[in-house]
């Protein structure tokens, strides 16, 4: 998609390649920080947790959590329905019981951060 906008005489194969990969590292950070901003706002209105305790949330979320259980948990804390049933498809029963887990343990373990 951004390769499409990209004129056909902008430099060689190699940049167009090198400032696609720029800007594919340079969204990976801007989506964890908007994952980390939908953690942080549901904890604080959901679970009521301090500033400190819900930084813990967003910590142990993206150490204990792969990539898919954590784009089920914000699906989840979102209520996006659609992309909870998506994700659950891609998520195996140990992985589910493991979110689940993360997710009734993890409020009590912030709490007092």
């Amino acid at each position: 998609m951004i390769e499409s906008t990209l004129p056909k005489n902008y430099g060689s194969s190699r940049t167009r390649f090198r400032i696609l990969v720029a800007l594919a590292v340079a969204i990976v950070p801007f989506q964890a920080v908007a994952s980390d901003q939908i953690i942080r706002d549901s904890c604080k209105n959901d679970l009521k947790l301090s500033d400190s305790g819900c930084d813990c949330v967003v910590n142990e979320a993206n150490e204990n959590l792969n990539a898919n259980q954590l784009e089920f948990f914000i699906a989840a804390i979102s209520k996006d329905n659609g992309k909870m049933m998506e994700m659950q498809s891609k998520i195996s029963g140990d992985e589910m019981m493991e979110l689940t887990n993360f997710m009734t343990t993890t409020p009590t373990t912030c709490k007092n951060q």
